[in-house]
Protein backbone atom coordinates (compact mmCIF):
# COMPACT_ATOMS: atom_id res chain seq x y z
CA UNK A 1 0.00 0.00 0.00
CA UNK A 2 2.95 2.70 0.61
CA UNK A 3 4.78 1.85 -2.53
CA UNK A 4 1.24 2.52 -4.43
CA UNK A 5 1.50 5.76 -2.57
CA UNK A 6 4.42 6.94 -3.11
CA UNK A 7 4.29 6.00 -7.19
CA UNK A 8 0.86 7.74 -6.98
CA UNK A 9 2.54 10.82 -5.46
CA UNK A 10 5.50 10.71 -7.64
CA UNK A 11 3.14 10.63 -10.99
CA UNK A 12 1.44 13.83 -9.57
CA UNK A 13 4.79 15.54 -9.18
CA UNK A 14 5.31 14.48 -12.78
CA UNK A 15 2.26 15.87 -14.35
CA UNK A 16 2.49 19.10 -11.94
CA UNK A 17 6.18 19.56 -13.24
CA UNK A 18 4.67 18.71 -17.19
CA UNK A 19 2.16 21.37 -16.62
CA UNK A 20 4.44 23.89 -15.09
CA UNK A 21 6.68 23.44 -17.64
CA UNK A 22 4.34 23.64 -20.21
CA UNK A 23 3.26 27.10 -19.17
CA UNK A 24 6.68 28.03 -19.09
CA UNK A 25 6.97 27.57 -22.37
CA UNK A 26 4.37 29.21 -23.83
CA UNK A 27 5.36 32.84 -21.84
CA UNK A 28 9.11 31.85 -22.68
CA UNK A 29 8.46 32.14 -26.71
CA UNK A 30 7.24 35.39 -26.59
CA UNK A 31 10.90 36.63 -24.83
CA UNK A 32 12.05 39.30 -27.76
CA UNK A 33 14.01 41.86 -25.26
CA UNK A 34 16.57 41.68 -22.70
CA UNK A 35 14.54 42.61 -20.18
CA UNK A 36 11.46 40.28 -21.09
CA UNK A 37 11.24 37.99 -18.06
CA UNK A 38 11.56 34.46 -18.57
CA UNK A 39 9.59 31.60 -16.42
CA UNK A 40 12.02 28.66 -14.61
CA UNK A 41 11.34 25.47 -15.21
CA UNK A 42 11.49 22.05 -13.30
CA UNK A 43 13.73 18.68 -14.34
CA UNK A 44 12.24 15.23 -14.52
CA UNK A 45 13.07 15.17 -10.57
CA UNK A 46 10.89 18.36 -9.62
CA UNK A 47 13.45 21.03 -8.93
CA UNK A 48 14.56 24.25 -10.45
CA UNK A 49 18.12 25.15 -11.68
CA UNK A 50 18.84 27.56 -8.88
CA UNK A 51 20.82 30.27 -11.65
CA UNK A 52 17.67 30.03 -13.81
CA UNK A 53 18.39 33.15 -15.96
CA UNK A 54 15.62 36.03 -15.37
CA UNK A 55 15.34 37.63 -17.94
CA UNK A 56 16.23 36.90 -21.64
CA UNK A 57 19.31 39.49 -21.05
CA UNK A 58 20.45 37.46 -18.23
CA UNK A 59 20.36 34.06 -20.33
CA UNK A 60 22.11 35.75 -23.25
CA UNK A 61 24.97 36.65 -20.83
CA UNK A 62 25.70 32.94 -18.99
CA UNK A 63 29.01 31.80 -20.01
CA UNK A 64 29.87 28.57 -21.21
CA UNK A 65 30.09 26.74 -17.82
CA UNK A 66 26.79 28.14 -16.49
CA UNK A 67 25.04 26.75 -19.55
CA UNK A 68 26.86 23.59 -19.18
CA UNK A 69 25.71 23.35 -15.32
CA UNK A 70 22.00 24.01 -16.82
CA UNK A 71 22.03 21.33 -19.61
CA UNK A 72 23.34 18.86 -17.09
CA UNK A 73 20.52 19.99 -14.24
CA UNK A 74 18.08 19.24 -17.19
CA UNK A 75 19.29 15.92 -18.55
CA UNK A 76 19.75 17.65 -22.41
CA UNK A 77 23.42 16.84 -23.07
CA UNK A 78 26.77 18.93 -23.51
CA UNK A 79 27.38 20.35 -27.04
CA UNK A 80 30.71 21.19 -27.12
CA UNK A 81 30.52 25.07 -28.74
CA UNK A 82 28.60 27.43 -26.58
CA UNK A 83 26.73 28.76 -29.66
CA UNK A 84 24.73 25.50 -29.36
CA UNK A 85 24.38 24.89 -25.96
CA UNK A 86 22.57 28.58 -26.14
CA UNK A 87 20.67 27.34 -29.06
CA UNK A 88 19.63 24.31 -26.83
CA UNK A 89 18.90 26.13 -23.84
CA UNK A 90 16.48 28.70 -25.92
CA UNK A 91 14.89 25.94 -27.67
CA UNK A 92 14.64 23.88 -24.34
CA UNK A 93 12.51 26.81 -22.84
CA UNK A 94 10.51 27.52 -25.14
CA UNK A 95 12.04 30.70 -27.20
CA UNK A 96 10.94 31.19 -30.99
CA UNK A 97 14.58 30.85 -32.70
CA UNK A 98 14.72 32.76 -36.04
Amino acid sequence: MQAQLEHIQEQLTNMEARQLNSEARQLNSVANYKSDPLRGMTNAAGHMFPQFPNTLGELLAMNGVQMTAFLNHYGLGVPVSNETKLYRIQKFIGMRIS
